[in-house]
């Protein structure tokens, strides 16, 4: 499990997904999150203990999976609230490579250059309809101030809010993540 940050609506039931994993099936959950003391005092203050999963803390990690097989994650800060350290990442998974935003008020230029001459295939991004200095999520005007004409189409809306619409979203040549149920 990535986590990006530690907001209840990112980390809610993660006490309850390693409860499961740990005494249903047996199995021992990797969590990859680069604030070590944090997660762990998170997941100790609601009844979780270290042995019941692995933490990998580290900024850069490259894995090989039985399943996934080699992929690695990047972590970097992004700029989501002042209370507490959020991530997005870069992740490279079956010769593809491709940018998570997390929960995120902006885009890095080294993202968004890294999307500009190929070495990022997708960007997914935190995207919102409400547009006012402070806003702790992206404004769908800011994206459109960030990622030129030629590239939008490999950018992906997602963690929208009542304020924006898909017809917005593709109206202004971007992407909108399908939610599957």
């Amino acid at each position: 499990m990535v986590i990006t940050h530690t907001h209840p609506d990112h980390v809610g039931s993660l006490g309850d997904v390693i409860f499961y994993s740990y005494y249903i099936l047996k199995h021992k959950p990797t969590i990859f999150f680069p604030q070590k003391e944090l997660i762990e005092k998170f997941l100790t203050s609601i009844g979780v203990s270290t042995e019941m999963y692995n933490l990998n803390s580290n900024n850069v990690e490259a894995i090989n999976d039985m399943k996934l097989g080699d992929f690695s994650i990047d972590f970097m800060p992004v700029s989501h609230v002042d209370t507490i350290p959020a991530y997005g990442f870069i992740m490279k998974l079956n010769g593809s490579v491709f940018y998570y935003s997390g929960d995120a008020n902006g885009i890095s230029n080294t993202i968004v250059d890294k999307l500009k001459n190929g070495h990022i295939c997708r960007i997914y991004q935190d995207t919102c309809g409400l547009d006012y200095e402070g806003n702790a999520h992206l404004s769908l005007r800011k994206l459109c101030d960030t990622i030129p004409h030629e590239f939008r189409n490999k950018v992906y809306c997602m963690h929208l809010d009542k304020n924006i619409t898909a017809e917005d979203i593709k109206h202004n040549g971007f992407n909108v993540v399908d939610i599957y149920k």
